[in-house]
């Protein structure tokens, strides 16, 4: 222990407490790192629930794409199909098949755009753990050297 202002001996924690020459004590800087901890852990959880809630949609956007992709090629063998068989074939079956046959394939490019949106969005996710990892290590380190 330290000698005291009058003299005495103070505790070791009081030690601690007391700033010296203008350098924080243990504590604060102990408190700082805490509060530095809890902020990286709520951002890591944020993080987590934003990539699973991603790749939720991306799944379900590639399942999506999937059915709609097998329902065009369904519909493009019905109507080559029905054209085969009646050689006139009236004009507006074919219009009507056409309109679908491009509904389907407007819906199929909205689904590849999601599904891109949600690469872009997984690779920042995986840059972002990247990063979480890069602070944790640092933070054991920074503790460490407490």
């Amino acid at each position: 222990s330290e000698p005291g202002p009058n003299g005495g001996h103070t505790s070791p924690k009081a030690a601690l407490t007391r700033p010296i020459g203008g350098v924080p004590n243990a504590q604060v800087v102990l408190a700082g790192y805490q509060r530095e901890i809890e902020r990286l852990q709520s951002e890591n959880r944020d993080i987590r629930t934003r990539e699973v809630i991603a790749e939720r949609g991306f799944q379900n956007a590639m399942v999506e794409n999937e059915a709609l992709q097998k329902k065009l090629e369904h519909l493009e063998e019905i109507f080559v199909h029905r054209e085969d068989m009646s050689s006139a074939g009236s004009s507006s079956g074919k219009q009507q098949a056409a309109h679908v046959a491009n509904i389907l394939r407007e819906e199929n490019a909205k689904l590849r755009q999601q599904a891109q949106q949600a690469m872009v969005i997984r690779m920042e996710n995986a840059q972002l753990n990247q990063m979480v990892s890069s602070l944790r290590h640092r933070e054991a380190s920074l503790l460490h050297a407490l």
